[in-house]
């Protein structure tokens, strides 16, 4: 599903971990503007060396939160930038694999990309959509899980965090730039 000029998405916010190479003070960029590689193959392709047109993101900050605190996290630079839809370019385009709308023809990148909340941003993101960075510095303020010691959630209480950070007023309270 390619959403255009955005007025029809339900997408407030997007969520993307941050790459050494990534500089949202000049927005952000795909590895290659002009690779001819199809969505699939951007899947299929994970990782870090992935050269392609489109720019991963996730519709769940919960889940990249995890992932900014998860150890071995190569390539990235420890922060995550909130992206407003509604500030994105007329041109840029959304598809949203997140619905499970797109078959893959492999059940390991179906549930993969419901799962991570994929959707794939194409042909950029403009600085102006980046409304807030959110770095390490502040995982302390996440609450611990008591059985794994992993921030960002607690497995006694994970409802009430989800429930919590779904609320629009709190997540703006919570990524906003101070």
């Amino acid at each position: 599903m390619a959403v255009q000029n955005l007025v029809n998405s339900d997408i407030d916010y997007l969520y993307r971990l941050l790459r050494q190479q990534d500089s949202p003070s000049e927005g952000l960029l795909p590895t290659d503007p002009y690779a001819n590689i199809s969505i699939k193959e951007h899947i299929c392709r994970r990782g870090a060396s992935v050269v392609s047109p489109y720019i991963s993101t996730s519709r769940d900050p919960v889940i990249m939160l995890r992932w900014l605190f998860q150890e071995g996290q190569k390539g990235h630079n420890g922060a995550i930038a909130i992206i407003s839809c509604r500030r994105l370019d007329f041109y840029t385009t959304l598809h949203d694999l997140s619905r499970g709308n797109y078959d893959f023809s492999d059940d390991y990148f179906n549930k993969l990309v419901l799962k991570y909340g994929e959707v794939l941003v194409h042909p950029r993101i403009d600085k102006n959509a980046i409304i807030g960075l959110k770095d390490a510095i502040e995982r302390y303020y996440l609450i611990r899980c008591s059985h794994c010691m992993e921030p960002g959630h607690d497995s006694s209480d994970s409802q009430k965090l989800d429930d919590w950070l779904a609320t629009e007023n709190t997540i703006e309270r919570f990524y906003s730039i101070r």
